[in-house]
């Protein structure tokens, strides 16, 4: 076995729990906390389970699981590619709203009206479901921010 999967099947200590030398207060740099995310993102694209994950970041950083789940979502983030911005948002949300209107004009012109219908409520979904995570990323980034200055 690896090294890197062996960190996620063995569990020293308990998860989350905290020895004496680490203060609750700790924080971690940036540095760190992009290297928990990284190591979270490797654990998911590997195949495991987020609560596996999550156990394991806790386990190993000494961390608290609510802060491990912090980092397990940052790295969904991350394997996802949610948009950063509003312009990225829009160019991404343009160029779908753009394919599904050929096609409901498409499915239009050949009289196929079920289609047609289909693609313009596709293309509403698209749109909330973006905009929903946009907030959703941004609420998080000013989370991350505000707790740990950036």
């Amino acid at each position: 076995m690896s090294d890197f999967m062996s960190v996620f099947t063995e569990h020293p200590d308990a998860p989350g729990e905290i020895n004496d030398w680490q203060s609750i207060n700790d924080r971690a740099t940036d540095a760190e906390f992009q290297q928990r995310v990284d190591e979270a993102r490797q654990g998911l694209e590997a195949g495991l389970k987020s609560a596996t994950v999550v156990k394991t970041i806790a386990s190993q950083y000494k961390t608290s699981q609510r802060q491990a789940r912090r980092y397990v979502k940052a790295a969904r983030c991350e394997m996802y590619d949610a948009p950063g911005s509003h312009n990225e948002l829009f160019e991404v949300m343009q160029e779908n709203l753009d394919h599904l209107c050929r096609m409901a004009d498409e499915a239009n012109a050949q009289g196929d009206r079920k289609t047609s219908i289909a693609a313009a409520k596709a293309a509403a979904a698209i749109a909330d479901r973006r905009l929903a995570a946009l907030q959703r990323e941004e609420e998080f980034r000013e989370r991350m921010a505000k707790q740990y200055g950036c």
